[in-house]
């Protein structure tokens, strides 16, 4: 999830932010399988520019989990812009299958 917000209002936003995403995530099935992040895009401490979110996987999975974030950024009236990233937690010649973790990040507007 992007947002912006003041230093003062973290601990609310990412509340706000975590619960929302878990109840989503819940909607669909399905659990985070890692802690929680935050990205911090600029150092603006009236705007911080935030990226704040959950790694799961496995890998086998990541088809349906594109289509969960791509219909949940349209029914939340956000636009994906930028390079979508991948970023590979594990190794998937030493890690089961089950266990595999890939945080995908949308920058969103």
């Amino acid at each position: 999830m992007r947002t912006r917000a003041a230093v003062g209002n973290l601990p609310q936003v990412l509340g706000n932010a975590y619960g929302a995403i878990i109840l989503y995530l819940n909607e669909l099935g399905e659990q985070p399988s890692d802690a929680p992040f935050v990205a911090y895009y600029n150092m603006d401490m009236q705007a911080l520019d935030l990226e704040i979110g959950f790694c799961f996987g496995p890998y086998s999975q990541l088809e349906p989990a594109y289509h969960a974030l791509m219909q949940w950024i349209g029914e939340n009236e956000y636009t994906a812009t930028g390079v979508e990233h991948d970023f590979y937690l594990n190794e998937p010649g030493k890690t089961p299958e089950s266990e595999l973790l890939t945080k995908i990040v949308f920058p969103l507007l």
